[in-house]
């Protein structure tokens, strides 16, 4: 790892301290993140994974064990089976599944007592719902497997966090051959189909992705939801544009954006990010990266860059160009973005269209205070309506 100089880069790229005091590349302004996240010198393998840097201490931001070249192939398989969400979204069937699945859990939040916790009945069940789903996950399964995936991010318990990523998987595994044996018309069946081994049975990275399709689609729009939720709340001027099937994606490209009604802090909150290693080495401006080394691309900080969004602090459904960094950037944009645009904008309308009065049963400062506590993260999130 590069050792850190006396003279500090700029804002753009400097070395900061990851977990466990290991240092890293922190990148954080738009031009510089885009670039390097279709960067193929950087990816998520590295050369001797156990010596690897580490953002966080959780199996869910390490390295993998495998080759540049492997990642590469894993990647493109993954694109290539990830079509069937995008031709499923033509024919109409995924808003159909969306629409079943946020109707039930809106329908539990207008029958819950009052206040409700609105982070508990709807931003946690709906996307895990809505991912099972797509797989084809029995529903007398999704319990067990949202406890799993809860522990798959407990960063005070890494063994047992370990633990879960490989009970998911053995699930996702046998889920697959019995999908060899009946085919289904899901997305578990496709991927039961893709990559075979000599054998038959599905290749091992198969079942890997559908554990990361199921984590994926249930931790990260977890957060959105209840950001942009506190976000609209804060901003009632914006909610008109959800009935406008024009605007509505502008509304929902700007939640994706500002991700967090915290706006980001430089200087003041921990470095955070999507984690990258160099699997070469090469110059970056005046720094030379190594290879091994860990960049943490802060996509969240680069979507506040004045130089590309004027005035960024603003949320503001009606930008006429928005190019956020939210899903990422080129071949590793987010194969499931326009998954999650469905559900944000069909999830809010929904809410708003049942709950016209609804409110946070708490002042903002005290959800601000511990969000930030907890690294911004939402733990409950109280509403209340007339």
């Amino acid at each position: 790892m590069t050792e850190v100089r006396d003279a500090a880069h700029d804002e753009c790229l400097r070395i900061v301290r990851a977990s466990g005091g290991t240092l890293a590349w922190h990148v954080s302004c738009y031009e510089l993140v885009r670039s390097l996240l279709g960067d193929e010198r950087l990816g998520l393998a590295h050369p001797v994974p156990r010596l690897a840097s580490r953002l966080l201490d959780s199996p869910m931001v390490g390295p993998l064990d495998v080759t540049p070249e492997q990642e590469r192939a894993q990647h493109d398989l993954m694109r290539q089976v990830m079509q069937t969400i995008a031709s499923w979204r033509a024919s109409q069937r995924l808003r159909h599944i969306v629409e079943a699945v946020v109707d039930t859990h809106v329908r539990r939040l207008v029958e819950a007592p009052r206040p409700a916790n609105f982070h508990e009945l709807v931003a946690v069940p709906v996307p895990r719902a809505i991912a099972g789903a797509i797989l084809g996950v029995p529903d007398e399964d999704q319990e067990h497997l949202g406890v799993l995936v809860e522990r798959t991010h407990d960063d005070h318990d890494r063994r047992g966090a370990s633990a879960a990523v490989s009970e998911l998987q053995g699930y996702m595994l046998r889920q697959l051959r019995g999908r060899v044996r009946a085919p289904r018309d899901d997305l578990l069946t496709v991927l039961s189909r893709a990559d075979r081994s000599g054998d038959g049975n599905p290749a091992p990275p198969m079942q890997n992705l559908a554990a990361l399709i199921l984590i994926a689609g249930s931790v990260t729009p977890t957060s959105v939801i209840d950001h942009g939720l506190v976000l609209l709340l804060s901003h009632p001027e914006q909610r008109p544009l959800l009935d406008d099937e024009d605007l509505a994606p502008g509304l929902i490209d700007e939640i994706v954006r500002v991700r967090s009604f915290v706006p980001p802090r430089p200087g003041a909150d921990p470095p955070n990010g999507l984690s990258r290693y160099a699997n070469t080495s090469f110059q970056l401006a005046d720094a030379q990266i190594n290879v091994g080394d860990l960049m943490i691309l802060d996509t969240h900080r680069a979507n506040f860059d004045e130089t590309q969004f004027g005035d960024p602090y603003d949320f503001d459904g009606r930008r006429p160009t928005n190019p956020h960094l939210g899903f990422g950037y080129g071949r590793h944009r987010c194969p499931g973005a326009n998954l999650a645009r469905l559900e944000l904008e069909l999830l809010y309308r929904a809410v708003f269209r049942r709950l016209p009065t609804i409110r946070l049963a708490v002042p903002t400062d005290e959800l601000l205070s511990q969000i930030r506590r907890d690294g911004g993260v939402v733990r409950t999130l109280p509403v209340t309506w007339d």
